[in-house]
């Protein structure tokens, strides 16, 4: 996987940004449908994504698998902050 760090890690470029539905193969219009993949995590062990609420406003959370999601944040600055951290939040689901 390109552009790994040390602590297996990949964050995404643009054009590798995915929908989940993508990623998994999903129904369209799923409850996880509308959450998009930014970071990759141990080439596939788990990922991490941002969902839009209808507001307008997002969150970010850890997606061990297909069908699931758990909030760390709804700031990016703040995901960035723990991961240079490397804080544990950013490993629990």
């Amino acid at each position: 996987m390109k552009d790994q760090d040390d602590e297996a890690f990949t964050f995404f470029c643009l054009e590798d940004l995915c929908k989940t539905s993508e990623k998994f193969n999903l129904e369209p219009n799923s409850s996880f449908d509308n959450i998009i993949i930014f970071v990759d995590y141990m080439i596939d062990c788990w990922w991490y994504g941002f969902r839009m609420k209808l507001d307008g406003s997002y969150e970010i959370g850890i997606l061990p698998g297909p069908n699931m999601f758990t909030k760390i944040t709804d700031s990016l600055g703040e995901f960035i902050i723990l991961y240079l951290a490397d804080s544990p939040l950013l490993y629990r689901y």
